[in-house]
């Protein structure tokens, strides 16, 4: 399992080819972007879907904005 677990909503969807990428807000207001490869047939999450996301912090990339 992640080391990290949190609720999120999704804000946005965009489709890159075989890669979706994923805006979310968290329940603190933090907004943050992930991609998914596209390479099974998972269901695209809608916006305003409530999901739960989850990563280990060794494979994140903090940006400043």
């Amino acid at each position: 399992l992640p080391n990290i677990r949190f609720k999120a909503t999704v804000i946005e969807t965009l489709f890159l080819g075989d890669i979706v990428q994923y805006s979310v807000s968290t329940e603190n207001g933090s907004r943050l972007v992930f991609e998914e490869h596209r390479s099974n047939n998972n269901p695209i999450t809608n916006r305003g879907s409530v999901v739960t996301v989850g990563f280990d912090l060794e494979d994140a990339l903090p940006l400043i904005d």
